[in-house]
């Protein structure tokens, strides 16, 4: 009987032995989760900040490229105006 016992608690050692082991596994396996974690929300931010600077660049072309046809425009009416003008002094001569 104190045979059976000591069995016993020895397979409860044993099993205790595996489940720390397991929990220690556990543990490792979630601070390294923590860690890439961590890495992400840090790599999420970097590319939050490049993308908003990006649109901000790209708003800033964006109104350039606005200015540039506004003027290109009133520089077009400009010319064939003057060109009307200088036909019609043409045309009188």
């Amino acid at each position: 009987m104190n045979q059976k016992y000591e069995e016993t608690i020895s397979l409860l050692r044993n099993n205790v032995l595996i489940l720390e082991k397991e929990l220690t596994t556990m543990h490792q396996t979630l601070d390294a989760h923590k860690r890439k974690t961590i890495e992400s929300a840090q790599t999420s931010a970097d590319l939050k900040l490049h993308l908003d600077r990006y649109h901000a660049q790209l708003k800033e072309v964006q109104e350039l490229v606005a200015e540039k046809s506004e003027a290109l425009e009133k520089q077009n009416f400009k010319n064939r105006r003057f060109d009307l003008v200088c036909f019609f002094f043409i045309i009188e001569i």
